[in-house]
């Protein structure tokens, strides 16, 4: 077989494209989008690919194994009457089709094979249990949790390990409460932090984006001066239920250097530079102002004494 496909290879090498007028049913277009994968060629194509994705996925799977797994595709399609086309951009009217050539449909066999298969979406949202079922019904906090780990696999993040919640028992004064509201900002704790924040955001914006290591060692430097002033990050827990009292939850170093990036990231509003600006303008019309009137007064108190004289 690989024999046969390298004669089949050096043949149309140097061959010229060639043209389809139609797309056939049966055909396997090489293209991306909607159009391709609702075409019924590529339907069972894929599901070619998919009954031997496993296997050539396998370790022990030698290259020879491979070829013949690509090999076998490819003889399946065309014993059905297909043909793998690729659209020609470069064709006069734009929609052009040609068959390609062997060589480059093996890449393109192989390269699919190679694909790992993605959980759908309908498999994730099986995780989450119904909740007008007769079992226990599920806390809120608790779907929460379970719809957060499932935004991050969809994003393709891996969701971060939950552990145990370490709970202040007290709110000091050197704390940052990281919330929204009056109640976080008028705090001391946040007041001393925000001052930091501010010293340094020009110097942690004038970085390169490849500088990492410096930027993280400014969020460091912020936190362990929190810290030797006895202070701590804390996170209200957020609760669905109304009548939930308000607790407070102590940050680990990693989540607050995450907080901490976010606030020395975030560039100055543009109501606050305006108002700075406004200000300074003020001041100088007052200051023109009263130059003004006491060079008005100088020349008034010099007609007098001449009147006087």
């Amino acid at each position: 077989r690989l024999q046969i496909l390298e004669e089949i290879e050096k043949k149309y090498s140097h061959a010229d494209k060639e043209y389809v007028k139609n797309v056939q049913p049966g055909d396997v277009r090489f293209e991306r989008g909607a159009g391709g994968i609702s075409h019924p060629g590529n339907r069972k194509y894929l599901g070619l690919v998919k009954k031997r994705r496993e296997k050539y996925q396998d370790k022990k799977t030698t290259i020879a194994e491979k070829n013949i797994l690509t090999m076998e595709i490819m003889s399946q399609v065309n014993e059905y009457g297909g043909r793998f086309l690729s659209h020609d951009e470069a064709s006069p009217d734009g929609n052009m089709w040609y068959v390609c050539p062997p060589k480059i449909v093996r890449k393109k066999v192989m390269q699919a094979l190679r694909e790992k298969q993605r959980d759908s979406k309908s498999k994730i949202e099986k995780q989450i249990p119904p909740q007008d079922t007769e079992e226990e019904a599920i806390p809120l906090d608790a779907l929460a949790a379970m719809a957060s780990r499932r935004r991050s696999f969809i994003r393709g993040r891996p969701a971060r390990a939950s552990k145990e919640k370490e709970y202040a028992k007290e709110i000091r004064d050197a704390d940052v409460r990281c919330e929204r509201g009056s109640g976080g900002n008028n705090h001391p704790g946040n007041k001393k932090y925000l001052a930091l924040v501010t010293n340094l955001r020009e110097s942690y914006q004038a970085l390169p984006m490849t500088a990492k290591n410096a930027k993280q060692e400014i969020a460091m430097a912020i936190i362990e001066k929190i810290e030797d002033s006895g202070g701590r990050f804390l996170e209200l827990e957020h609760s669905f239920e109304k009548a939930h009292p308000k607790k407070y939850y102590i940050l680990s170093k990693g989540d607050a250097r995450d907080k901490v990036a976010q606030a020395l990231r975030n560039k100055l509003k543009a109501s606050q530079s305006t108002t700075k600006r406004v200000g300074k303008n003020l001041q100088a019309t007052a200051n023109d102002f009263s130059k003004e009137r006491a060079g008005t007064e100088k020349e008034a108190t010099l007609k007098t004494e001449n009147r006087v004289t």
